[in-house]
């Protein structure tokens, strides 16, 4: 590989990880939105803590999951469905990990 090469690719990682933070931001920013909006002085103020919370994170996730298929990720072999699955997995082990250190601290 020369180094035109070298630095093309190194530009796309620097596009896809700048962007993947982006969709990240947003992700996050939808989820305290509607956490906002369900819990407290929002639409919905009896609804439970717990219930809130888990509604905002799933807009969250599916926000950040559908601006990466539609500008970030290119491996398009598999079903959505099936990459969503993946998505999903792998953002729960993210929540197991949090949650482990949030509770160790």
């Amino acid at each position: 590989m020369n180094a035109g090469e070298r630095q093309a690719k190194s530009a796309l990682l620097v596009r896809e990880l700048a962007a993947f933070l982006l969709f990240g931001g947003i992700a996050a920013l939808t989820n305290l939105l509607v956490g906002w909006q369900l819990y407290g002085k929002g639409l919905f103020p009896a609804l439970p803590y717990w219930c809130a919370t888990g509604i905002a994170a799933s807009c969250g996730l599916v926000v950040n999951f559908g601006l990466n298929y539609a500008f970030n990720f290119k491996f398009r072999g598999r079903s959505v469905f099936r990459q969503f699955s993946t998505f999903c997995i792998v953002a729960l082990i993210g929540v197991a990990i949090t949650n482990a250190l949030s509770y160790g601290i």
